[in-house]
């Protein structure tokens, strides 16, 4: 499906509009489902996902919010049948990527682009023996964890998530960076930079990417006595590094050291000294190399973001949580579209550019399935009367609440209790069931 177009003589945009985008890419790529035959069909299902999505709640607390949403218990079900049974995690993978593919921008292909990877953990506090399970430091009090991993573009400072992969425990990072950057191929993107954390520094990948026509950025921790040494003066300098590890062997490789001052900021002073693996052929200044290199903390945001438009769930089931994640995305790509898209029109008109936030695209999305669905609004409360006979309770009708007299004639008229019940019988209390 071609990327989704907006009027350029549009005049405002509303809910509606937004909500049916959404569903419009989700609905190109996941095929498998569609449900025919019930009461409920696949646009229910969707419109529950993304409810939980962009509020930030599970997919059980969506169905019971929305009167006439489907049952969680049905969602789930027809998740498992359709959807994870349909499709094996490569397979779900690959049609979350696809529907990322409809929200780039355009001719991605014809010049070399800037692109950032890193991975993101999420948290889980279930069994040690759940399956997926990805361990790292402790963080957020556990040390299990989900793990993706995602590739982030940046052109003309837009800003979005073109690829990512589910990590498994086993993978290493080699494997999880050849994947990533396979993806990208794929769709046609030539690469000018790339930027790599230092969880990325190792004999490996550096070994690898040395082979690359591209330029490879890649920070360094500060270890090692050599590395501190150089911690002196206030000049930037390359020299030449040799990484060394038991299991990979050693790597020697270019090394730059860019010297800022950090001018109070996090209440900070003084110079700091950034080391960097500069793998082929790069032109540019040291100071410019890493002014550049803070770019890539923009897919630290994208993990906010992320997090922030993705539903909650405690379910060991690493296919519902791919999918919610996927869906987390898609939601992040389409508000940066949309975002982009409202500017270039303000701009063509000489207008004032809208604030289209995240929360207020999150806001129309579900105000838009709150008209559609009819949000919860009241609570039934359902009046219940007991009878006391001896030691037992006996549960009345609701017409009889508050009258006594009339629970004991009842009583009184039912065989098995006789007479006696209306001595015995009483008005105990009246309760909220």
């Amino acid at each position: 499906m071609p990327a989704p177009e907006l009027n350029p003589h549009l005049e405002r945009i509303t809910d509606e509009q937004v909500h049916n985008l959404t569903q419009t890419v989700l609905h190109s790529n996941f095929d498998a489902l569609q449900i025919n035959g019930y009461k409920y069909s696949h646009n229910e299902i969707w419109d529950v996902l993304l409810y939980a999505s962009t509020n930030g709640v599970s997919i059980k607390t969506s169905c019971e919010s929305l009167v006439d949403a489907p049952s969680y218990n049905w969602v789930y079900t027809m998740l498992k049948t359709k959807l994870f049974e349909s499709y094996s995690l490569d397979e779900l993978e690959q049609q979350g990527n696809d529907t990322l593919k409809d929200t780039f921008p355009k001719r991605l292909e014809k010049s070399p682009l800037k692109l950032a990877l890193d991975l993101v953990l999420i948290p889980y506090y279930g069994d040690e023996t759940t399956t997926g399970i990805y361990r790292s430091q402790a963080k957020k009090s556990t040390t299990k964890f989900f793990c993706y991993a995602s590739g982030y573009l940046i052109k003309k400072n837009k800003r979005v998530t073109i690829c990512f992969t589910y990590v498994q425990p086993e993978d290493t990072l080699l494997e999880i960076l050849k994947r990533l950057l396979k993806r990208v191929r794929s769709l046609g993107i030539h690469l000018k930079r790339l930027y790599l954390d230092r969880g990325f520094a190792q004999v490996s990948v550096i070994r690898y990417l040395r082979r690359q026509i591209y330029v490879s950025i890649i920070a360094l921790p500060k270890r090692g006595e050599r590395l501190k040494a150089m911690q002196r003066g206030k000049k930037s300098a390359t020299t030449t590094y040799t990484m060394n590890s038991p299991k990979s062997g050693s790597a020697t490789f270019p090394l730059w050291m860019a010297c800022r001052y950090q001018k109070g900021k996090a209440k900070k002073h003084g110079v700091a000294y950034l080391f960097f693996a500069v793998l082929g052929k790069c032109k540019s200044p040291i100071l410019q190399v890493a002014e550049e290199y803070r770019q890539r903390f923009g897919i630290e945001t994208s993990y906010r973001i992320m997090n922030q438009t993705r539903a909650l769930t405690t379910s060991k089931n690493p296919s519902l949580r791919l999918l919610l994640v996927s869906i987390a995305f898609l939601l992040a790509n389409i508000w940066v579209w949309l975002k982009w898209n409202l500017t270039l029109i303000s701009r063509r008109r000489q207008n004032k550019i809208p604030l289209f936030s995240l929360n207020l695209f999150c806001l129309f999305i579900t105000e838009s399935i709150k008209n559609i669905y009819h949000a919860l609004n009241e609570l039934k409360m359902e009046m219940q009367a007991y009878i006391r006979f001896g030691t037992r309770f006996v549960a009345m009708p609701h017409p009889f609440l508050g009258k006594a007299d009339e629970c004991q004639n009842a009583l009184a008229d039912i065989p098995i209790w006789g007479t006696a019940c209306s001595d015995n019988a009483g008005l105990v209390r009246k309760s909220a069931i």
